[in-house]
């Protein structure tokens, strides 16, 4: 009997130290695998950044998309030249194999309510370090409430004057509402820190020549970084970078990118509308942005389309549908 048990312990300590060697040398062999492949493992609780973080940018030696490109440098051309558009700008990229196209990527345009992403981002980012900064009371004036009344598309609910609300409740409604009441409030609180994030996000002012007022402008691929920083959690912490995308998934604008895709397809993005009148001609200038990430089943991919033209009906359904042709490819 004693033979027998001496066995069995014996084997069982060989088990145990097979199994302890094999799970070593797959530990290193991972660890070897994530440090030769720039990755890092992410949290499983924040499900709409990248499960694997990719700190890389974007390097322009990666094999562009074949085929989709061309499909879309064809509409692209047909909408402009029956005058449905007079700019369109697109830039696409494949979250799992890093490929990517642009369509006129770096022409300038006017960002509207898209700078409101960068703006959360950099909140976020004093966040981690002053949590507080989420909580701090906030009262909108009467003032503050009229910052709507030029919105094409309004938001669904109206915050009211003389009522306070916290900084993070501001920044919820920047990212699903669009809503511009809260801009005074949160840029005047931000004038401390936000030079040097912006700087850090790439979000420059720069004035035009003759302009007396700087003005942003920005282009396809500039937004489309940021997607991605927020998606790889590479610039803003986890919580917080997931805290944004959920909040950007819950976007009341459905007529653009979302009109797009299937109806389950979640779809985190940030759009962006402004148009103006030339006091000489009288003809209406609108533009109408939208930016975002597209978690296609397996192959998730940021998509951001900048337009500018005289109908918000057109350039709506011209984002729609380069939107559906990217997801049916």
């Amino acid at each position: 009997m004693y033979s027998i048990k001496k066995y069995l312990f014996t084997l069982f300590i060989l088990i145990i130290g097979i199994a302890v060697t094999v799970a070593f040398f797959k530990l290193e062999e991972s660890k070897e695998n994530k440090k030769n492949s720039g990755f890092k493992s992410c949290q499983n609780q924040y499900n709409l950044i990248n499960p694997e973080i990719d700190c890389e940018t974007i390097d322009d030696d990666i094999t562009k998309t074949q085929g989709i490109n061309n499909t879309i440098e064809d509409f692209v051309a047909l909408e402009k030249k029956t005058g449905k558009a007079d700019e369109i700008s697109v830039f696409y990229r494949n979250l799992t194999t890093r490929q990517w196209f642009g369509i006129d990527e770096n022409r300038q345009f006017y960002p509207a309510s898209v700078a409101k992403l960068p703006t959360a981002m950099m909140f976020y980012k004093v966040a981690e370090v002053d949590k507080e900064i989420l909580e701090t009371p906030n009262t909108i004036t009467e003032e503050d409430t009229k910052l709507n009344d030029g919105q094409h598309y309004k938001p669904p609910e109206k915050l009211g004057a003389g009522k306070d609300y916290s900084t993070r409740e501001l920044l919820r409604r920047i990212l699903t509402y669009s809503d511009n009441i809260p801009l005074r409030i949160l840029m005047e609180s931000a004038l401390p820190f936000s030079a040097p994030v912006f700087l850090d996000l790439g979000v420059t002012f720069p004035a035009k020549e003759g302009d007396t007022v700087a003005q942003w402008n920005t282009t396809t691929k500039t937004i489309s970084n940021l997607f991605r920083v927020l998606y790889n959690a590479s610039y803003i912490r986890p919580e917080y970078s997931n805290v944004i995308l959920e909040q950007l998934a819950d976007s009341s604008f459905k007529n653009g990118l979302v009109a797009g895709v299937p109806a389950e397809t979640k779809v985190a993005h940030k759009y962006g509308e402004a148009s103006e009148t030339d006091e000489k001609t009288g003809e209406v200038y609108i533009v109408l942005n939208d930016c975002g990430i597209v978690y296609k089943e397996s192959s998730p991919y940021i998509i951001c389309v900048m337009t500018q033209g005289k109908s918000f009906d057109d350039l709506e359904t011209i984002i729609k549908t380069i939107s559906e042709k990217v997801y049916s490819f």
